[in-house]
C-alpha cells in the first residue's frame, strides 16, 4: 500500500506536498549503508526468542516483506479477551483475517483512504472504521479523519491488544508519541516501516531513536526486509521507490512468567541432594507449592539459628505442613511468624503477636541488622511485594540469610511489583547471591488486571541457599543469554 506514491500521480494527499524532499535522498551511499546496518541490528530477532519461550511462531498470515508477521502463539492463546487493531487496510488484510479465523480474535480495521471497500466478514466478525492512524486528531484537506491510537486503547486492559501498523511512512510519528500506558496494553505489535518514501521527513536520528526505544518494552520475534534494503538502494534508485521492512514484536511484560521460569531453571547448577545432605520437601506454601530445605544448613557448624516468615495470610489455609512446623519438628529451629496484610495504599505491613504493624521491608531489615551472617532462614509470601523488598536489602543484610524461600506472585491485582526492569534486576541479584535448591511453578488462567497470560507462571516458589553459607565463597553472576529475555 504505497499511498505516498499515489500522491505523486495526484490521487492522494496523505503525506503533505510533493515538493517535500526526504532527507535520505541527500545521504551518501556509505551513510545509507551505515544506517541500514544499524537498523538491521535493532530489528534483529532477539537472541532468546524461540518457540520454547513463546510457543510455535506463526507466520501463516505473511505476504512478503511488506506484510510479514511473526506471532508468539502462546501469547495469542493466553491473552484474555483479546482485540486486534489493524491500521492500514485498503482492499485486504491477511493480518486480521488470520487472527479472526485461526484464533477467533475480534478485530477492528481502520482505513480512511478506501472507506467504501467492503472486507468480507471473518468467522469472528470484524468492525471497519473510516479513520486513519496519526499522532494526533485532525481532518485533512480531503475530509479524511485521523485519530491517535490512544483513543482505541483507552478502555483496554494491560497486554490485551494486538496491533498492526501499516501506514506508509507515518508510523514514526505515531510510534514516537506512544505513552507507557498505551505500550502496556499492547501484547503483540506488527509494523511495516519505511524511510525512503519521497514525502517522509523523518530524520535518520529519529528513526533510530524510535527503534531503540521500542526495544525497552518489546522483544523482536522476527523481521523481513525488502531486497537490498540495507545498502540504501531504495533511496538511491528512485525518489518514489521505498525501502521497507516488516518487524514483529512481543511485549516484554507478556513474558513475566518466563522470567521466573528461566531464572529458576536447573541449568543454574542446583546443589544435589547429596551435597545438601538431603533435601526436605515437606514444607508447603498456602497455595500448596513445595519448598526445598537444604538439610546441610541445619546440621553444620554454622547451623541456622532462627526462621522469619512474612506471609499475607489466607484465613482458609491450613497451618499443618507450613515451613514453621517442618523446621520445628525436623530441625528444632524456631520460626517467628509475621502476619502481613496489604493496605488500601498498596503497602504491605506485618506484625508478630500483639505488636503494632510495621512496613514489611522495615521489619525484615531490623531483624537482619541485629543478626549474624547466615543466621536466618527467611520466607517471603507477600503477593508481589517480594521484589520491592529484596531490591531494598543491602548486600550485608542479604548475607544474614542462609536460606531463602520466595513465593513469586505477580499476577494478583494487589501485587506490588513495579514491572519488568525490577523483576529482572532482582532475579539477576539472586543468581549472584544464591544457589537454587528447588522450585515449584504454578500455571493457570489469567487473574484480574495484571495481564498474566494463560499457560505462563502466575504463582511460583523458589528456594535458595546463600552461596557463602553453602560453599564458603561468593559466586560470580550466572546469566543465560540476554538474561531472562
Amino acid at each position: 500500500m504505497d499511498r505516498c506514491f499515489l500522491l505523486v500521480v495526484g490521487l492522494s494527499s496523505c503525506c503533505a506536498t510533493a515538493a517535500i524532499r526526504n532527507p535520505f535522498m541527500d545521504m551518501t551511499s556509505e551513510d545509507l549503508t551505515s544506517f541500514g546496518q544499524v537498523v538491521e541490528r535493532l530489528t534483529r530477532k532477539s537472541i532468546t526468542m524461540s518457540e520454547a519461550r513463546c510457543g510455535p511462531i506463526d507466520v501463516a498470515a505473511s505476504r512478503g516483506s511488506g506484510a510479514a508477521y511473526y506471532w508468539c502463539t502462546d501469547v495469542i492463546k493466553g491473552t484474555p479477551n483479546p482485540l486486534g487493531l489493524s491500521y492500514g487496510i485498503e482492499r485486504w488484510d491477511t493480518w486480521s483475517k488470520y487472527l479472526a479465523t485461526d484464533y477467533k480474535v475480534k478485530t477492528h480495521l481502520f482505513d480512511c483512504f478506501m472507506p467504501d471497500v467492503v472486507i468480507p466478514q471473518y468467522p469472528t466478525p470484524h468492525e471497519k472504521f473510516p479513520t486513519c492512524l496519526a499522532n494526533r486528531s485532525y481532518v485533512d484537506a480531503s475530509g479524511r479523519r485521523f485519530e491517535p491510537i490512544g483513543n482505541d486503547l483507552a478502555d483496554r486492559d494491560p497486554l490485551s491488544t494486538f496491533v498492526k501498523i501499516d501506514i506508509e511512512g507515518m508510523e514514526w510519528t505515531v510510534l514516537e508519541a506512544l505513552t507507557q500506558d498505551e505500550i502496556s496494553k499492547i501484547a503483540l505489535l506488527d509494523l511495516e516501516i519505511h524511510w525512503c518514501l519521497q514525502q517522509q521527513q523523518d530524520s535518520p536520528a529519529t528513526i533510530l531513536k524510535v527503534l531503540r526505544n521500542l526495544l525497552k518494552d518489546f522483544l523482536v520475534v522476527g523481521s523481513m526486509a525488502e531486497l537490498d534494503w540495507m545498502h540504501g538502494t531504495g533511496c538511491s534508485r528512485s525518489p518514489v521507490q521505498t525501502s521497507m521492512m516488516s518487524v514483529s514484536y512481543v511485549n516484554r511484560h507478556a513474558m513475566f512468567g518466563q522470567i521466573i521460569k528461566d531464572a529458576t531453571a536447573s541449568y543454574f547448577n542446583l546443589p544435589s541432594p547429596g551435597q545438601c545432605q538431603g533435601y526436605n520437601k515437606d514444607a508447603k506454601t498456602q497455595t500448596g507449592a513445595a519448598l526445598t530445605i537444604c538439610s546441610k544448613l541445619y546440621k553444620s557448624s554454622y547451623r541456622v539459628k532462627q526462621g522469619l516468615s512474612f506471609v499475607v495470610q489466607n484465613p482458609l489455609a491450613d497451618d499443618a505442613g507450613t515451613l514453621r512446623v517442618v523446621l520445628e519438628t525436623e530441625f528444632s529451629v524456631g520460626m517467628e511468624d509475621f502476619a502481613c496484610k496489604i493496605g488500601s495504599d498498596g503497602r504491605v505491613t506485618c506484625s508478630s503477636g500483639d505488636a503494632s504493624a510495621v512496613p514489611a521491608g522495615v521489619l525484615l531489615k531490623e531483624q537482619l541488622d541485629a543478626a549474624k551472617v547466615n543466621q536466618y532462614v527467611v520466607q517471603l509470601d507477600i503477593q508481589g511485594h517480594e521484589f520491592i523488598i529484596l531490591d531494598s536489602l543491602t548486600d550485608e543484610q542479604l548475607d544474614k540469610i542462609a536460606e531463602l524461600h520466595i513465593t513469586f506472585n505477580f499476577c494478583d491485582a494487589t501485587g506490588g511489583y513495579e514491572g519488568y526492569p525490577l523483576v529482572v534486576k532482582v532475579m539477576r541479584r539472586l543468581q549472584y547471591w544464591g544457589l537454587i535448591t528447588g522450585r515449584d511453578i504454578k500455571f493457570g488462567s489469567p487473574r484480574d488486571r495484571c495481564g498474566c497470560l494463560v499457560g505462563q507462571t502466575q504463582v511460583g516458589t523458589a528456594s535458595y541457599v546463600n552461596r557463602i553459607a553453602y560453599t564458603g565463597r561468593r559466586g560470580t553472576p550466572m546469566q543465560s543469554p540476554d538474561l531472562l529475555l
